[in-house]
């Protein structure tokens, strides 16, 4: 009898929790909760936040906000006024935190969303965030325990004035990022294309929160990039930089070139490809080192072993070439 007591005094505890939550969300003025996330977004990030669509509310175990067309100002040198366009923004709350006098959210959901990534001529980033208000912003960062994060229809365009190369594209079917069950890390599903090429990849990362503190970043991603199967394995020192690279690659598949072509760098074309190196250095001084690979390049087959320095900017080449084919001029093309 006094479980049973126990569980009926359990019971309307927390019935009374969840009528009270609800009705603190039901009551609360949505042009007001507008406010309230611009201005935060504004201290954490120094940057205007602005949503022009009507503030939704769906009330249930997991209450959803969905927002639409939703701005995010760039930096104030930028070629473009805005740096993230959204045209559907959804999250999902967790209920009981309000009760301290919390928001965290649990999911985020992003549909229709545009990002500019660009460099002035100066190298300067536009990623790079200057807070209003240290205070307010460590606390928002704090209270964002996001355990999964989706978005679908991501089209990002990086510019840079610091190389004067042209506009590269990249668009993103559907992200999925999921914390893992010891929450050291994010499982990882990327569908998408870049300059028109396809890729699947699957595996983990490091938290969000490490990629955009600066912080050692670990990768571990496996799938299809140009009909090719890759390996990607290591971490970076600082993703926000590109600094402190050093991630082992394998590859295999049949065209080289269509490779290539989604980095865009020019490679030959080959009937068929296996190549493993270690990625090291910085974005700027990237090189291959302990580079192996076979290539079958239709009019001969080639061994290559080394490496290359200055895959970023130009190409320095340490390597010992074996290979067997009709005509040696072909060499040279290759």
């Amino acid at each position: 009898m006094r479980l049973k007591a126990v569980i009926r005094v359990l019971v309307a505890v927390i019935a009374v929790a969840l009528v009270a939550g609800y009705g603190f969300l039901y009551f609360q003025d949505h042009s007001r909760l507008k406010g309230l996330i611009e201005q935060a977004v504004q201290d954490a990030s120094g940057r205007q936040l602005v949503i022009r669509g009507d503030l939704s509310l769906a009330l249930s175990l997991k209450p959803t906000l969905e927002v639409k067309d939703v701005t995010l100002a760039n930096t104030s040198w930028g070629s473009e006024p805005q740096m993230v366009t959204v045209g559907l923004l959804r999250v999902r709350l967790k209920l009981l935190s309000l009760f301290a006098g919390e928001v965290r959210f649990k999911d985020i959901e992003l549909a229709d969303t545009r990002v500019l990534l660009e460099k002035d001529a100066d190298g300067q980033a536009n990623w790079f965030f200057s807070p209003d208000n240290a205070a307010r912003a460590d606390v928002a960062i704090r209270n964002f325990g996001i355990k999964r994060l989706q978005i679908e229809q991501l089209n990002i365009t990086l510019r840079s004035d610091e190389t004067g190369l042209a506009d590269e594209h990249y668009t993103v079917d559907s992200l999925k990022l999921k914390t893992t069950s010891d929450k050291r890390s994010l499982e990882v599903e990327l569908e998408g294309y870049s300059n028109q090429q396809h890729l699947s990849l699957t595996g983990t990362t490091g938290l969000l929160r490490d990629l955009f503190s600066g912080s050692h970043f670990p990768l571990s991603l496996s799938g299809e990039v140009a009909k090719a199967r890759v390996l990607i394995n290591g971490s970076i020192a600082n993703a926000l930089t590109l600094t402190g690279i050093d991630l082992g690659l394998q590859g295999s598949g049949s065209d080289l070139a269509a490779v290539g072509t989604l980095f865009r760098v020019r490679l030959p074309a080959t009937r068929h490809f296996n190549i493993q190196a270690q990625l090291a250095g910085d974005y700027n001084s990237l090189s291959a080192r302990q580079l192996k690979g076979w290539f079958d390049l239709t009019v001969m087959k080639l061994e290559v072993g080394g490496r290359v320095d200055g895959l970023s900017v130009s190409n320095e080449l340490h390597l010992d070439v074996k290979g067997s084919g009709d005509d040696l001029a072909r060499l040279g093309q290759a």
